[in-house]
């Protein structure tokens, strides 16, 4: 199944034991709720794993961030589990905002909360925390 909506094309299939839907063009809010459709059918068809690849997807802004935590949201409140593949340019953006703690970003897998924070803080201020100091102190 292919449907395009502006700039974005979204494809699904069945992958084995993962629903795979991928993603290319730009996740905008008008085209967000393509993905998010995407998603909501494989839960309503019982796939208990959804890979996401959006590695052919722009940079990432506030309207593409807030549907990969809807995704999540979703993913999770159905049982099922959620893999994301995005490209280099989205990794940093994701860093940024901080959504690897949700564990689903392929290459990410046990980062927590405070190892992101504390990651993000060495790579936009300065460089590794001083141990017995905290984030706060030294920015």
């Amino acid at each position: 199944m292919k449907t395009a909506d502006d700039d974005l094309v979204v494809s699904v299939e069945d992958a084995g034991e993962e629903l795979l839907i991928r993603c290319a063009g730009e996740l905008t809010p008008a085209t967000t709720h393509r993905l998010l459709d995407a998603v909501e059918a494989g839960i309503a068809r019982g796939a208990k794993r959804i890979g996401v690849d959006c590695s052919d997807v722009g940079a990432p802004g506030s309207a593409a961030i807030k549907a990969l935590v809807e995704i999540h949201s979703r993913c999770a409140a159905a049982g099922a589990s959620l893999r994301l593949v995005v490209a280099p340019t989205a990794r940093r953006v994701l860093d940024v905002v901080g959504l690897p703690w949700l564990g689903v970003v392929s290459g990410y897998e046990g980062a927590s909360l405070q190892d992101t924070l504390r990651r993000y803080v060495e790579l936009h201020y300065r460089g590794p925390l001083n141990k017995g100091r905290s984030a706060e102190e030294q920015m």
